[in-house]
């Protein structure tokens, strides 16, 4: 059962590191309309 929970926990940490990058990627870009 442990086993299977962590296996759980890993995708969504997989998955908030991409919203992570997409929200920089995406203030980069308005940064860059800014300036």
């Amino acid at each position: 059962r442990e086993a299977i929970i962590k296996n759980e926990i890993k995708p969504r940490n997989i998955i908030r590191e991409k919203d992570i990058a997409a929200v920089f990627n995406y203030c980069q870009k308005a940064l860059g309309i800014i300036t």
